[in-house]
């Protein structure tokens, strides 16, 4: 059978390239920010102050954006103990479970991190002149991506598995 991209599909495929994009651009400043930081301070005696509250929103940015990756793409972590169990017709309605519970899971954790970002944005850093939202905001933006992908990978209805292809049982990553 031919698969053939939706429109969901051809948007997710276009924001994880953003995506990608964001997240390798985070790290390679990451990684300049903490050698330049070592560097001025074992060489020159000078240490940024702002550098380490700096990196850590960085590292944050790049686990939310990496989160929100895997997801997209479709991987997970998954135990399958008790979908083993199960006798075959059964995972179908067990996978069905799992994806409509994941999908209220990571709609709760998006409103709280969105509610949780609103809540502290007045709130500073101690070392810049910035609010802490650039960290909060983290959580959100990669939650929506991970959202989308849990919509386009997840199991709606039973015997159902999306673009996955499954011969006899539920696939596991």
């Amino acid at each position: 059978m031919q698969f053939t991209p939706t429109a969901l599909d051809r948007c997710a495929e276009k924001l994880a390239r953003l995506y990608r994009n964001l997240g390798a651009a985070l790290t390679v400043a990451l990684m300049a920010l903490v050698f330049g930081n070592i560097v001025l301070r074992e060489v020159f005696g000078v240490s940024l102050v702002w550098a380490n509250e700096l990196s850590l929103v960085l590292f944050v940015w790049i686990v939310f954006v990496g989160a929100g990756l895997a997801f997209s793409s479709g991987g997970r972590i998954r135990f399958t103990l008790l979908t083993d169990l199960v006798w075959l017709r059964g995972r179908a309605w067990v996978e069905v479970a799992i994806s409509y519970a994941g999908f209220a899971i990571l709609l709760g954790f998006w409103v709280m991190s969105v509610y949780m970002a609103w809540t502290f944005r007045n709130q500073r850093f101690t070392s810049m002149d910035a609010t802490v939202v650039w960290e909060w905001g983290a959580a959100p933006v990669g939650i929506a991506l991970a959202l989308l992908g849990w919509i386009r990978h997840g199991v709606w209805r039973p015997g159902a598995y999306g673009n996955r292809a499954v011969t006899g049982a539920a696939t596991s990553l």
